[in-house]
């Protein structure tokens, strides 16, 4: 019986970590959770005014969605798929980046040209980073060491030490960049036995 028991209990948390995505509708104030297994709209969540950028926590517990219409970040509960919480954040919220130790969140501001530092643990910023002009999009390295921002107006890229929450490099791109990723790939890990890895 405690077998049968393990075996159904394994089963049930194995069905509740169904895969889901979460699209931001912006003209219509909402986010669109789809279960990819069946690639259908399984729920409809009400958030604040023109939601933008969207991001998962690491335990897959919270999404965060940049509402540029309202300057704020709307708090999912994935358990229940309701708004737990409301953050105020700087003017025009764009993009949006959990940090992998699920303790920061990092948004763009495009209308006053900052970063603001949400501590994942009170909802509230606890700081607002300067960048450059207009930013867009943002992007965490694995090691959470460094951010990196898009600035669409200035045509540069940001790279942020987390540790300060200063701006520690500024890098010119091309005209108006947007998006921004980071390939986890690029990580090179050092071995006890001094041999590296890529």
């Amino acid at each position: 019986m405690p077998v049968l028991i393990t075996l159904c209990l394994m089963l049930i948390s194995i069905m509740g970590m169904a895969q889901t995505a979460y699209i931001t509708n912006h003209d219509d104030n909402t986010v669109s959770v789809i279960n990819v297994a069946t690639n259908t709209v399984i729920d409809t969540i009400i958030v604040g005014k023109w939601p933008i950028g969207v991001s998962v926590s690491s335990d897959g517990t919270k999404v965060y969605v940049t509402n540029i219409g309202d300057n704020t970040v709307s708090v999912i509960n994935t358990a229940t798929n309701t708004v737990s919480d409301t953050i105020s954040v700087g003017m025009q919220p764009i993009g949006i980046a959990v940090n992998p130790a699920g303790s920061k969140v990092y948004v763009t501001n495009g209308g006053d040209s900052t970063v603001s530092v949400i501590n994942m643990a009170t909802n509230t910023v606890s700081d607002t980073i300067k960048v450059g002009n207009s930013p867009w999009g943002v992007s965490v390295s694995p090691d959470g060491n460094k951010v990196y921002v898009a600035n669409w107006g200035d045509s540069t890229v940001n790279i942020i030490n987390t540790a300060t929450n200063t701006v520690s490099d500024t890098i010119s791109v091309g005209m108006h960049p947007i998006g921004i990723a980071i390939n986890p790939l690029e990580v090179r890990y050092i071995l006890p036995i001094g041999v590296i890895m890529q």
